[in-house]
């Protein structure tokens, strides 16, 4: 036995009938004892170290000097086929583990008395027993089959008294689990209640018909209706506008029949309807739960009004922030064309003078000439104003001056027209634009952040319908965007020794979607933060370099007002390329 505890029990238990007692922890060690003292019985545990309890009695019946000891296995009833196991390894007997004392006694003394018969040398030799009057000779190896029949019977005894305790057990276990379940669910019920009552969200819950079944306190600040005008009264008439009825009644007959629908499971936020008819914007959570065979609904209700005003407000402060950043950028890039249009503009001033003065002597010479005959002096004054004129440099000049100029007011047109564009009056409805022009504004107004670090590619869809969209917060999505490449860029290339990266924008129609892609070659998002970067506040710029609310109002503009995606693709060293997919016709 490897168990110092168990082999002082099990030896206690013998010394105490009287037996010498020797303890071996393991098969190997056990074998090696038996060869040198060869004891009269052997009691061996099954699952021990380095040798187990089969190999052990194998080799013992394969032994010529150890194969007459009689083997006793000790079991813990794991598998019937221990048993037969046992047998086929030479076991005499079985005992149950751990022993008592009436046991353990009388199997040794029948083990001990049937080895006694098997020593006398003939099968002849045996037991007589009287049954019905008859005598019975059972012989050594009969002995034997009827001392393994009884130890099987003796585990299926034991295993029953375990069954039977183990069902006692089971079925207080049971009534204690049906009282604690009864008191658990008169804590949640209270518990429910307690939170329900002070939850600053509505709570309101509805049956398969969607009629409301429960509605809190919060629910009636919220909408303004009191429990009793809204129990079993179907809910989309108390606060779904009326242009959602149908959306909402297709959703209801699909709860219905499978409890599930589209908004299960998710939050997101809605117009609802209160009891004066105004509608406001609330954030909803719905699950579902069967009570009593039927599906109920329950949903968690915010009002976000002021969320969403402060939303808008601050989505026009970073608008601000946005045209101010760009301000003097902007101011620059028009500064540059106005320039050399005013030095152009000056060269003409000086050399119309000249011009003037060549047309006035010319003037006077041809009607001096009309008169009669020229003087010289005449003569070399005309000379003169042209010699002053230069007239081969500014016959070429002249033409060049005047072409840069038009370049340049028509570079300033470009620029008022994309910064008019790209600051587009905030609307109340979707207004269909041109999304290859609506991103050459934004890449102009961008210009001078850019310009310096990376050069832009286009790669625009010329069949790109028009798409229903809020041009003036798509703009402030894609500026959001370009910058983020134009700061990651200039990470990458440092000082610029290495040269400048790469920004792509490219178009392309997708099925029902106009798909926008925006790639860089900057440093990539790292594998840790990518699930974040649409957070609010989350930034991995430096403290006073970002607010962390670009991208998170991106998300929002894109997926809540136009119902759109945006999503990235990353690596690590080579850059990101944020997808932006927008429907091209709007949703219902």
């Amino acid at each position: 036995e490897d168990s110092p505890t168990q082999a002082a029990q099990i030896q206690y238990l013998l010394e105490d009938m009287g037996y010498m007692v020797s303890v071996a922890q393991n098969g190997r060690e056990g074998l090696d004892f038996l060869k040198k003292h060869k004891p009269s019985i052997i009691i061996s545990d099954i699952m021990m170290p380095i040798m187990d309890g089969w190999e052990l009695c194998s080799r013992i019946k394969s032994d010529e000097e150890l194969k007459k000891i009689p083997v006793i296995i000790l079991t813990t009833l794991s598998d019937p086929l221990d048993i037969i196991r046992g047998l086929k390894s030479g076991a005499e007997s079985f005992i149950i583990k751990p022993p008592n004392k009436r046991m353990l006694s009388s199997r040794i003394k029948f083990i001990l008395a049937n080895k006694e018969l098997r020593e006398m040398g003939s099968a002849e030799f045996g037991v007589e027993i009287v049954f019905a009057d008859q005598k019975h000779f059972i012989t050594p190896e009969r002995v034997q089959i009827i001392d393994l029949l009884f130890s099987t019977f003796e585990i299926s005894l034991e295993k029953n008294r375990e069954l039977e305790q183990a069902n006692k057990d089971l079925n207080l276990a049971k009534e204690a689990l049906a009282q604690q379940a009864e008191e658990d669910l008169w804590e949640s019920e209270e518990k429910f209640r307690a939170i329900s009552t002070t939850a600053n969200e509505a709570i309101i819950m509805m049956n398969e018909d969607g009629n409301v079944s429960y509605w809190n306190e919060a629910a009636e600040k919220i909408f303004g209706y009191s429990k009793d005008e809204v129990f079993g009264r179907d809910l989309h008439l108390l606060i779904i506008p009326k242009k959602y009825y149908d959306v909402y009644n297709n959703g209801v007959k699909e709860f219905k029949k499978t409890g599930k629908n589209e908004v299960i499971g998710k939050t997101i936020e809605i117009t609802a309807l209160n009891k004066k008819g105004d509608e406001f914007p609330i954030e909803i959570s719905v699950s579902s739960v069967k009570l009593k065979g039927v599906w109920n609904a329950v949903g968690i209700i915010r009002d976000i009004t002021e969320r969403k005003m402060m939303e808008r407000q601050f989505a026009q402060d970073q608008k601000i922030k946005s045209i101010g950043q760009l301000a003097a950028g902007v101011a620059h890039e028009i500064n540059t064309p106005t320039q050399y249009i005013g030095d152009n503009l000056l060269f003409l001033q000086d050399t119309f003078s000249n011009v003037t003065t060549v047309l006035t002597t010319g003037r006077d010479f041809l009607e001096v000439a009309k008169a009669g005959p020229v003087s010289s002096e005449l003569v070399q004054e005309v000379e003169k104003a042209f010699e002053d004129l230069d007239f081969e440099y500014i016959s070429e000049e002249i033409p060049t001056a005047i072409e840069q100029s038009l370049d340049g007011n028509k570079r300033v047109a470009e620029i008022v027209r994309a910064m008019k564009e790209f600051s587009h009056p905030g609307v109340e409805t979707k207004t269909a634009i041109n999304i290859n022009r609506a991103l050459e504004s934004t890449m102009t107004v961008a210009r001078n952040e850019w310009k310096y670090v990376a050069d832009m590619k286009t790669d625009f869809d010329t069949e790109l319908p028009d798409i229903p969209c809020f041009p003036g917060e798509f703009n402030q999505v894609i500026l959001n965007i370009v910058l983020n490449a134009t700061h990651t860029i200039s990470d990458v290339i440092g000082d610029g020794s290495s040269g400048k990266g790469t920004i792509t924008l490219s178009t392309r129609l997708d099925g029902d979607f106009a798909e926008i892609r925006i790639s860089d070659t900057g440093t990539g998002i790292p594998e840790k933060v990518r699930a974040n970067i649409f957070d609010p506040f989350f930034t991995t710029k430096e403290v006073g370099k970002g607010t962390g609310q670009g991208l998170a109002i991106s998300h929002n503009v894109i997926v809540e007002k136009h119902g759109g995606t945006i999503s990235f693709e990353t690596e690590m060293g080579k850059g990101t390329t944020f997808i932006i997919r927008l429907p091209i016709v709007p949703a219902n």
